[in-house]
């Protein structure tokens, strides 16, 4: 097959145009890279007037600062240096403790809650039981409880209840002052092998409501109650009798209160 030379030329001009062309761009671009490298430096200042560099706009004021400014010498001050702080560590050596118990011995002056929740107490509240409590302001909350987490005077219980059908839970912070009492309603069947029972949240170990469970404790500490009242109605009336009695016995003994018994001789017969 042979190849027309009319068909071939035209492009063969294009190629020997292409080339012309990045050639001549190539030397333009090393040329202006050449200017830029070698560029001239800046005139220097004259030394007989420096400020001649200025414009004029600022020459007055530089000027007027330096004229009126005061040159003294600079004095030497010495640094006072103050000595480190008493370190603590002597006299303190445990603060966070420390702390802890002046705190707890302001909440919880008597004990009776750090025995409640104490792992040594025997009558402690131990997980799974159905505890009530009791604040200044607002209604009782009671449920299962939970968990409990120790952090001093931070120490706080998580309590479980169903409220309206709806599982409902509370972390309640056994020194806060706002807590009246802390009540075990009703005892777990048996010990909890875990230390965190959130598996009472699935819908099998849920126990749900414990409103019944709450009115049996509270019928029976009311009839618990009066009969307390009224032993101890009876013991006061027992010692008010026994108070009359002693009274009217030194009456009795008494030299001028003695009456002359029936058939004996006056005095001065």
């Amino acid at each position: 097959m042979t190849l027309n030379t009319s068909s071939v030329r035209p492009l063969a001009c294009l190629k020997s145009i292409s080339r012309t062309t990045r050639v001549t761009n190539t030397q333009h671009r090393f040329a202006s890279a050449g200017q830029l490298r070698y560029r001239a430096p800046p005139p220097e200042p004259s030394r007989k007037n420096p400020w001649a560099q200025v414009p004029p706009r600022r020459t007055f004021n530089i000027v007027f600062y330096i004229s009126k400014a005061k040159l003294q010498p600079l004095a030497k001050h010495r640094i006072k240096i103050t000595p480190p702080p008493p370190s603590i560590r002597a006299t303190c050596p445990e603060p966070l403790k420390t702390f802890n118990t002046s705190q707890l011995s302001l909440l919880d002056p008597s004990g009776t809650r750090t025995r409640l929740f104490s792992s040594d107490y025997p009558d402690r509240a131990c997980l799974g039981d159905v505890l009530l409590v009791r604040f200044k302001n607002g209604d009782p909350f009671f449920g299962i409880y939970m968990a409990r987490r120790r952090q001093g005077p931070d120490t706080a219980i998580l309590l479980r209840n169903t409220v309206m059908r709806t599982g409902t839970e509370m972390w309640v912070k056994i020194y806060n002052p706002t807590v009246v009492g802390i009540e075990i309603v009703q005892r777990a069947e048996r010990r909890a092998r875990r230390s965190r029972l959130y598996y009472l949240r699935k819908p099998e170990h849920d126990r749900g409501d414990l409103s019944g469970v709450l009115n049996m404790y509270l019928k029976t500490r009311r009839t618990l109650g009066a009969r307390k009242k009224d032993n101890k109605e009876k013991i006061e009336t027992q010692k008010a009798a026994a108070k009359a009695k002693t009274l009217v016995e030194d009456l009795e003994t008494k030299p001028g209160n003695q009456q002359a018994k029936p058939g004996a001789n006056a005095p001065g017969q």
